[in-house]
């Protein structure tokens, strides 16, 4: 041994550098993203962190602002997240079963029928065609089950009044485009096409330099003057910041 590494005050940084470097070279090899180890540290558990916890909230409608638009309080919001993480730890593998399930069910389904659509395809991928696309709609149809379960699950202790509003949110999904203050309302599909329609033609004024259409401006007027979109609208307004912080609060504590 040199006669630099048998000074005891040289031993003790050079141990520490080798662990270091070590240390860091785990790091760098780790198959485990940087976030998913945070989350394995700060204790996770189950397999569940907080990244899991807010896809499932996105995925069933419940964020920060549709929360609000329903009228919930930071508490209640809270409340959302953490029977949503509640949900997760037992149900998860099944979820994940059900999302990869409709995964290689739309991968089947979407080969034959680019075959079917290029010509190639023989009278038995036409036969089997069909049965892929039962099979899809089989596998969705068991995804989303699980879906509104985890819904339920996660509304638990909301009133009736704030269901109702995160349905509509939901429902008028196609639209978000709109807003959610909007989506809070109910229209039907010609309503909605008109209102997408004119909400396009002003975006195009805009962009253009021009002044919007009157007509376009009366169709918007009237969908943020109806009584559900602007209530969701004030409780937007009052709400959001609180329930945003509340939901984040939560989250971490996953």
């Amino acid at each position: 041994m040199s006669e630099l590494l048998k000074k005891p005050g040289v031993l003790i940084p050079v141990a520490l550098f080798i662990v270091a470097a070590v240390v860091a070279l785990i790091l760098t090899v780790s198959p485990a993203p940087p976030r998913a180890l945070a989350n394995s540290m700060l204790g996770g558990g189950e397999g569940v962190d907080a990244n899991d916890v807010e896809l499932l909230m996105r995925r069933i409608g419940a964020t920060p602002e549709t929360l609000a638009a329903a009228g919930l309080t930071s508490n209640e919001a809270g409340n959302v997240v953490a029977y949503a993480h509640a949900f997760l730890q037992t149900n998860a593998t099944a979820l994940d079963a059900a999302d990869q399930a409709v995964a290689d069910a739309r991968a089947s389904y979407e080969t034959l029928r680019r075959r079917a659509r290029s010509g190639l395809a023989s009278p038995q991928d036409l036969s089997q065609l069909t049965a892929a696309r039962t099979a899809l709609d089989a596998a969705r149809t068991a995804q989303q089950a699980i879906l509104d379960e985890a819904r339920d699950d996660a509304y638990t202790d909301l009133t009736v009044t704030q269901k109702n509003v995160l349905q509509a949110v939901v429902n008028a999904s196609a639209n978000s485009c709109l807003g959610v203050a909007i989506c809070a309302a109910s229209h039907t599909e010609t309503d909605w096409d008109t209102i997408r329609r004119a909400a396009g033609a002003i975006r195009s004024a805009a962009y253009n330099g021009e002044e919007p259409d009157a007509e376009a401006l009366t169709i918007i007027d009237d969908a943020q003057g109806q009584a559900a979109t602007v209530a969701a609208q004030a409780n937007i307004d009052v709400r959001l910041v609180g329930i945003a912080a509340a939901v984040a609060t939560a989250l971490g504590n996953v």
